[in-house]
């Protein structure tokens, strides 16, 4: 089975109507979607995002949002600057879910991805709109 996951902001909402197909035909290869977001996981937060992506029409399995500085997996990586450190959630998670494919924007998530998670393919989202 193979999982493709999408970040949310200028990724998803670049494009919903072409995530909203590729969370179908995923479904129909036999495959999972889920979605990694930097977005806080705050109730307020979680609840209004669950929605939005209902109002785009993706199917996923999971969620994944962000937790606080305080409170996200230790990045095992010491020289990489806060905000590196802060965006290594991404990578956890794409483990985790044993991610195949992940779609994302943001320049500094696709060169952590492309460095520390050979097994996923990296698709860079700029490139769909």
């Amino acid at each position: 089975m193979f999982t493709r996951s999408f970040d949310i902001d200028d990724t998803i909402t670049a494009a919903p109507e072409h995530f909203a197909k590729l969370s179908k035909e995923t479904y129909a290869q036999g495959g999972r979607v889920v979605i990694i977001t930097s977005r806080l996981d705050e109730p307020d937060i979680r609840a209004s995002t669950v929605d939005e992506l209902a109002g785009y029409g993706i199917r996923y399995d999971e969620l994944y949002m962000f937790k606080s500085f305080d409170e996200m997996p230790a990045c095992p990586h010491v020289e990489l600057d806060w905000q590196l450190q802060y965006l290594w959630q991404k990578v956890v998670y794409a483990r985790e879910a044993s991610v195949s494919e992940h779609y994302d924007d943001d320049d500094r998530v696709l060169k952590l991805l492309r460095r520390h998670a050979l097994n996923i393919e990296v698709v860079d989202a700029k490139n769909i709109v």
